[in-house]
């Protein structure tokens, strides 16, 4: 990659399932890539893109992402689905993102069985809200 990027004038982008700054800093020293995309690493985590600004900045984390902005975010995330796509479509559509935030979070796997057999908007949200509302604080920030 580096020779190809010596060889253009053109911006040259990277791409290989970055999940951590660490992984960023990794990938951009290797190819000496102009910047990433980032795909996957961002499902369920879109705090990812200012973590990597700030580990590219600082060479430091940035301070754990606070439960308040998690919930906010993950809320935020599932009503914009729900206001986008259909009465049908809504529903399944959410499920997917859903499954991406509760995926390593404690008590996801229980959420998930629950929260994906449901056919309303309303009933996903409220599910969702109890699910974000039980979990101890210290829990959602490590995970």
């Amino acid at each position: 990659m580096r020779s190809i990027k010596a060889a253009v004038s053109t911006p040259i982008l990277a791409n290989r399932d970055v999940l951590t700054p660490e992984q960023a800093t990794q990938l951009l020293e290797f190819t000496g890539a102009d910047g990433l995309m980032i795909g996957r690493g961002a499902q369920g985590n879109p705090w990812i893109f200012k973590q990597i600004r700030y580990y590219l900045d600082h060479d430091a984390h940035l301070p754990p992402v606070s439960l308040d902005e998690i919930c906010d975010t993950f809320l935020t995330h599932i009503q914009g689905v729900h206001r986008f796509y259909g009465e049908w479509m809504r529903v399944r559509i959410a499920r997917k993102h859903l499954a991406w935030y509760c995926k390593a979070r404690p008590g996801g796997k229980v959420y998930w069985a629950r929260v994906n057999r449901v056919e309303s908007a309303e009933e996903q949200l409220r599910i969702t809200r109890e699910f974000l509302k039980q979990r101890p604080l210290e829990e959602a920030l490590a995970a």
